[in-house]
């Protein structure tokens, strides 16, 4: 065995004391604590995400609407599906009802659109009680011939946005809101247990959209 050298001070250095067992259970303790404590916020913050992320989608979308309803100087429809049947050229195998959105314009009740068909991240839907719903205070819908092939049926609820910015709706707020929830296969929307919701309000009387 190797003797220990004393220092410059003439003492022996102490051997280097190791952690007892009971110290490691205790340390491993306290971690197993706060990962207990922080897991249901790091889960709400990644449940959260995909619905923040969707608010934004939709209110950039809704923006955009208004902005090209302004420069083209041209009605613009926001189409909202709600029926599990919906189908358009770009997939019609894939039911858009409560999360997805479009826009276009109309010339002779034919549609010209300006955007794909958008949807909200998985996970996310237009919840039912919305404004722009059926039932809804801002509840308006819009005819396509049927052998456009478009949309079938031929009637989708609507956001219209005129060539000054404002909602053609009658209502001074519209509000749209989004949870947590998913679409069955018969297309019913369904929202999840504890779902978090966001709201989002586009002003009837100057079309600007925000979340509330």
């Amino acid at each position: 065995m190797p003797a220990l050298h004393s220092d410059r001070t003439g003492r022996r250095p102490r051997p280097r004391a190791a952690f007892t067992l009971a110290e490691l259970l205790a340390v491993m303790a306290i971690v197993g604590i706060m990962i207990a404590v922080a897991a249901p916020a790091l889960v709400g913050l990644s449940r959260g995400a995909s619905l923040r992320g969707a608010t934004a989608q939709l209110k950039s979308g809704l923006s955009l609407a208004r902005q090209y309803a302004i420069t083209r100087r041209q009605m613009v429809y926001v189409l909202f599906p709600v029926w599990a049947n919906d189908s358009q050229p770009i997939d019609p195998s894939r039911s858009k009802a409560f999360h997805a959105y479009a826009m276009c314009t109309l010339s002779n009740n034919i549609p010209f659109f300006l955007t794909d068909w958008t949807f909200l991240p998985q996970g996310v839907i237009i919840h039912t009680n919305s404004d722009i719903y059926p039932g809804g205070a801002a509840y308006t819908c819009t005819n396509f011939p049927a052998n456009q092939g478009l949309l079938s049926p031929s009637s989708v609820p609507v956001l219209r946005f005129k060539t000054d910015g404002s909602v053609q709706s009658g209502e001074f707020y519209i509000h749209i809101n989004l949870n947590e929830g998913y679409i069955t296969s018969n297309g019913t929307p369904t929202t999840k247990s504890n779902s978090f919701t966001n709201q989002l309000t586009v002003n009837g009387l100057t079309g600007t959209v925000k979340v509330e």
